[in-house]
C-alpha cells in the first residue's frame, strides 16, 4: 500500500466505517487489525438491517486511493435520479468535523433548495468544477431503474464516481424539512407492474 490511504467497510453506511491513514510508517497495526475485525462482526455490519441489499453481502474492507479537495476533505455530490431523470443533488462537507457533517440541497442548475437534511446544519456550495459531467454521468447510470443514487467525488483535477446506492439517505428513514419533500420525491418514483 501506499503511505496514504483509505480503508472502509463495505458494509456500513454514514461514514462510520472509514479510516485515513495518512501515514503508513507511523500506523499501529495491531490496534488497527482489531479496529478492522470489529467492522466485520455481523452484530456491527448492516446484514441485520432493513436494508436487503447487505443481507447476502460478504463483510470485507475495501482500501482506496487517497484523494482531497479542499483543508484535507473531499465534497461529497449525492445526485437522486429517477430512471435517467437527474432531479437534485445533496451536498455534504465538513464528514469528519468536530461539528459533523454540513449538508446542502441543490437542483441541477445548482440552484439551492430549501430543504434541509434531517436536523444537521445546512451550508454553500460553490458549483462545481465537473457539474455537467457529473449531471451527464448520473443520467447514463441511473436509467432504467426506479430510484437511485449516483455519488461523485470532484476535484479540480477530474471527476471520481464514489457509489452507486438504492437506499436514498440514512437506509430511507432520514427526514426532510420541510416534510413535502419527501412527497416531491416519492412523484418521480415510477413502479411499473408490467416488469
Amino acid at each position: 500500500m501506499p503511505e496514504t490511504f483509505i480503508l472502509k467497510a463495505n458494509m456500513q453506511s454514514s461514514g462510520q466505517c472509514i479510516k485515513v491513514i495518512k501515514k503508513k510508517s507511523e500506523t499501529d497495526f495491531e490496534k488497527l487489525k482489531k479496529q478492522l475485525h470489529d467492522w466485520l462482526k455481523p452484530e456491527n455490519t448492516l446484514m441485520n438491517s432493513l436494508v436487503t441489499n447487505y443481507y447476502k453481502a460478504k463483510p470485507m474492507i475495501l482500501a482506496e486511493e487517497y484523494i482531497e479537495n479542499i483543508a484535507d476533505q473531499l465534497y461529497d455530490y449525492k445526485w437522486f435520479c429517477f430512471d435517467g431523470l437527474v432531479y437534485c443533488c445533496l451536498f455534504v462537507k465538513e464528514r469528519f468535523g468536530s461539528e459533523g457533517p454540513l449538508f446542502a440541497m441543490y437542483d441541477k442548475e445548482w440552484n439551492k433548495m430549501d430543504v434541509q437534511y434531517e436536523d444537521h446544519p445546512s451550508c454553500d456550495a460553490e458549483k462545481p468544477k465537473h457539474l455537467e459531467q457529473m449531471i451527464e454521468y448520473a443520467q447514463v447510470l441511473s436509467k432504467g431503474f426506479p430510484f437511485i443514487r449516483v455519488d461523485f467525488f470532484d476535484t479540480d483535477e477530474k471527476l471520481y464516481l464514489a457509489e452507486l446506492t438504492f437506499d436514498s439517505s440514512n437506509e430511507g428513514f432520514a427526514s426532510f424539512h420541510p416534510a413535502e419533500f419527501d412527497m416531491t420525491l416519492g412523484d418521480l418514483y415510477k413502479l411499473s407492474l408490467d416488469k
